[in-house]
């Protein structure tokens, strides 16, 4: 699959699933997380909030903050923004944008990963064991 097409199924999945309140509150409550350990304040959102409003509320964030270089800088870092990416070139609505689905994708990698055995481990469960 080329770079083309896989780029519009991760935002076609984003899109999906953050019309579940669930993955809305998730994704949040991890963005709020890397914010807080960033030193960088969020107003709360409402459950109830749309994907739309979450970006507005994002927004205000990011505005506060991106004068501050240090703290700036430490919150691009704590979202793991890729270095390829000039986030300078972006506006404040595909930064925003660009956040969440960064704290989609680990939210989406945890619960993906949390219901499988690692590797490293073994499964000593008893309906593996030979009778």
């Amino acid at each position: 699959m080329s770079n083309n097409s896989f780029l519009p199924a991760i935002s076609e999945q984003f899109e999906l699933h953050m019309n579940s309140r669930e993955w809305r509150v998730d994704a949040f409550n991890q963005l709020l997380k890397d914010f807080h350990l960033s030193g960088v304040s969020i107003d709360g959102v409402s459950e109830d909030f749309l994907l739309s409003d979450i970006i507005q509320v994002i927004s205000r964030s990011i505005l506060d903050v991106k004068s501050n270089k240090h703290q700036w800088d430490n919150l691009n870092y704590r979202i793991d923004i890729p270095v390829n990416i000039d986030i300078e070139s972006l506006s404040i609505g595909e930064v925003s944008r660009l956040f969440l689905f960064r704290c989609f994708q680990k939210v989406w990698i945890r619960k993906h990963y949390s219901n499988s055995i690692p590797k490293d481990e073994s499964d000593d469960s008893p309906e593996h064991l030979k009778p």
